[in-house]
């Protein structure tokens, strides 16, 4: 990973000059830039495809006379009641 584009003022003659720093910099951020936006079209395309499910089961519920309820977050609401032991005699 190579440090962030504010670092280079300090870049002195060493391994590469700044112009090569620049292009590979460029270069690396260009590839993470195209594998964020295929992760990004891949949710996409599974969002599309759970939302389409639900419209099918929604139609195919109507057609057999019942009623689709969605699936809901499954949420869990527990509560720990600490007491005092009572020891007295």
């Amino acid at each position: 990973m190579l440090p962030s584009i504010n670092h280079l003022s300090g870049l002195t003659s060493g391994c590469c000059s700044r112009n090569t720093y620049l292009s590979v910099f460029h270069q690396a951020s260009k590839a993470k830039r195209k594998v964020v936006f295929k992760r990004a079209e891949a949710y996409v395309k599974e969002y599309l495809t759970k939302e389409k499910e639900e419209i099918r089961l929604k139609r195919a519920a109507r057609q057999a006379g019942n009623f689709y309820v969605p699936a809901q977050a499954k949420v869990y609401f527990v509560v720990r009641i600490r007491g005092y032991v009572c020891n007295s005699v």
